[in-house]
């Protein structure tokens, strides 16, 4: 058995070395593409539940939307009703050349000012599941030729390998996913239309061969893009069943599949890629494929299942009081097939579908309610399933994730989100990553609102300054020196940092008393005069107040910055050495500084980022003091009841 699997594998290897060579005529792989004798796609993909009233009208609404030429990529809506820019960046203006070979594209070029993620995000067509799902919920027909509209009309814009669009393997793949999901919805109208259906077929197979020519696969630190790319593996592998090349994406896909999870889920349950928008990413990925492949009868292994039952309880965990997640890392809305139209902060549809899958009562008690999500890819009994659960009012704990450098402290309606994560899995080694130079920082929740938050994202390519300066570490509630990142931070890397900041946990404590977290990083010691950073975070149970200690180590003259970020409509009012928020509205907090050595404090305006790019301005707080020699802040926040 295991020489017959090694020689599959040579025979996948070979197979893949014979498209390298082919590919290099795009003509003769696309002769050859039309001229094989492939099967009709058999759709994986059964739709057999309904639409929750709730969301009825909102889905109407939005498809409506598209039929007049109004699409939604991100945060907003875009007029595309004299056309759909396919090949260009809506936002900035700048049109790629159309029907280029793929590889001539610069994907991204940090001297233009495009952000390739537009036209990509845009043909992940992720509006095809609301086309779907509102002619399920009134079979008008005009959906369904809208759907049929766009898809032949992206075919025309987009020839097989011959545009920007065809440059990154995991849009291709979600692409994928997104039409086989379309067909499920308008079954009814393709069994009238089966010409459209060869049209798409024929277009599917090639992204088939595509995403199997072209894994973004790495030598070490394969990521999220690795995991796009094998869900739409297995995908297209199930949607042409009994093809004989097919069967190869499928059977490379599943095993790679859970290779990937073994290697990317840490054993506590996060992403090593420890952002949490990406976290959510690969989640609702890794979930997709293996249900679909459960409800096809395939077995999955039971360390895979726990893996990510683990996934599950971080999500369910890290979900602050009011059902929002925190922004941890990069933040660009990503996602594989989102049914709803939920906040792209509200991760607790992915609780829905565990409280399902694992008939778990706290995941049901915590997932906000039942969602289309969870109707779409478990089927008509989810509902049923969901209903019968009996909710679990598990109180939310304290709890630690140290292998992915996490810190929840949490005391019912008290949230405190710390990060003192490295930069990847195998951090020593070089490549991408989604976290920020803000070891040390953290997002506070207190009473009924989010007060201090991570800033987020806002830009990739789009603007390379701004990017840089949302990951800068004075763009976190953390401690800064001689205004420099903790890590080094380089304009035309927009994915990678220096590996500068090191960081430690030196102790985590939770007991009856309270929650302590202090740990250190090593980002300053590269100074001519070195520094150390730690910080000690405790907060105290019986009194229900943070003591945070920021201790900077070292010799030498520094300036010294302490950053607190608040959240977007929070107003402040200073008063000495004391900072109060001034909410006409529920709970306001106070902070309180106390320090060995001098220092003023500031009111300045820094943009804040819940979307992909979108900001606004909000308050940020600002500790400065030159001194010699080491230096102790101490801040103590609580809730202000006057």
């Amino acid at each position: 058995m295991i020489y017959f699997k090694k020689l599959s594998k040579l025979g996948l290897y070979a197979h893949h070395l014979i498209l390298k060579i082919v590919e290099s005529n795009p003509r003769l792989l696309e002769k050859y593409l039309e001229c094989r004798d492939w099967r009709l796609g058999k759709n994986p993909v059964k739709i057999d539940a309904g639409i929750d009233g709730i969301e009825q009208n909102s889905i109407i609404s939005y498809a409506n939307s598209n039929l007049n030429g109004q699409y939604r990529v991100f945060s907003r809506f875009y007029d595309f009703s004299k056309g759909i820019p396919w090949n260009e960046d809506y936002v900035s203006g700048f049109k790629w050349e159309k029907g280029l070979f793929f590889r001539k594209y610069i994907q991204v070029d940090v001297n233009n000012n495009a952000d390739v993620k537009f036209p990509r995000e845009l043909s992940r067509f992720h509006h095809a599941l609301i086309l779907g799902q509102a002619y399920l919920i009134n079979k008008d027909t005009r959906y369904y030729e809208k759907f049929k509209e766009d898809v032949q009309d992206w075919i025309k814009e987009n020839p097989f390998m011959k545009s920007v669009n065809w440059g990154c393997t995991q849009d291709i793949a979600i692409r994928a996913v997104n039409w086989i999901w379309g067909l499920a919805f308008f079954r009814d109208e393709l069994l009238k239309d089966p010409g459209f259906k060869l049209i798409i077929d024929k277009c599917l197979y090639k992204h088939g061969f595509y995403i199997y020519m072209h894994p973004e696969r790495n030598t070490y630190n394969n990521h999220n893009h690795y995991i796009s790319d094998l869900v739409g593996q297995i995908y297209l592998g199930l949607y042409f069943i009994g093809d004989r090349y097919a069967q190869n994406w499928l059977n490379w896909g599943i095993e790679e599949l859970f290779r990937e999870i073994r290697y990317q889920i840490l054993p506590s349950g996060p992403s090593y890629e420890r952002s949490l928008n990406y976290n959510r990413f690969v989640t609702e990925m890794i979930f997709s494929a293996i249900i679909l492949l459960m409800r096809k009868g395939y077995e999955i292994p039971q360390d895979i299942l726990y893996r990510l039952e683990l996934m599950l309880e971080f999500v369910m965990l890290y979900t602050k009081p009011d059902g929002l997640a925190p922004i941890i890392g990069d933040q660009d809305d990503a996602r594989l097939h989102p049914f709803s139209l939920s906040s792209n902060l509200d991760h607790r549809y992915l609780l829905c579908i565990g409280a399902v899958m694992f008939k778990r009562g706290d995941f049901k008690y915590w997932s906000g309610g039942f969602s289309i999500d969870c109707a779409a890819l478990m089927g008509s009994e989810a509902k049923k399933i969901y209903d019968q659960l009996i909710d679990e009012k598990s109180t939310m704990h304290s709890e630690s994730f140290p292998d992915a450098g996490f810190f929840l402290i949490r005391d019912k309606d008290i949230y405190m989100f710390i990060n003192n994560s490295g930069k990847s899995k195998y951090s020593e080694l070089d490549g991408g990553t989604h976290t920020h130079s803000d070891l040390l920082s953290f997002e506070l929740y207190m009473g009924d609102k989010t007060f201090l938050v991570d800033p987020g994202t806002y830009s990739y390519s789009g603007d390379p300054k701004m990017r840089m300066h949302f990951r800068s570490s004075k763009m976190h509630n953390t401690l800064t020196v001689d205004d420099q990142n903790q890590n080094t931070i380089k304009q035309d890397q927009l994915w990678n940092i220096e590996r500068d900041a090191i960081p430690r946990k030196i102790e985590w404590i939770d007991n009856d008393e309270k929650t302590s977290f202090w740990g250190e990083h090593s980002g300053y010691l590269r100074l001519k005069s070195p520094v150390l950073h730690q910080r000690k975070i405790e907060y105290n149970k019986l009194n229900r107040t943070f003591l945070i200690s920021d201790n900077a180590i070292g010799e030498g003259e520094h300036m010294f910055d302490l950053f607190f970020h608040f959240d977007v409509g929070i107003e402040l009012e200073i008063q000495g050495n004391t900072v109060k928020t001034v909410c006409n509205n529920g709970t306001n907090i106070e902070l309180n500084f106390v320090s060995d050595k001098p220092f003023t404090i500031s009111c300045t305006e820094e943009l804040v980022s819940k979307a992909y790019g979108d900001a606004v301005l909000a308050k940020t707080i600002k500790l400065h003091t030159n001194t010699k020699g080491t230096l102790k802040i101490e801040t103590t926040i609580k809730k202000d009841n006057s």
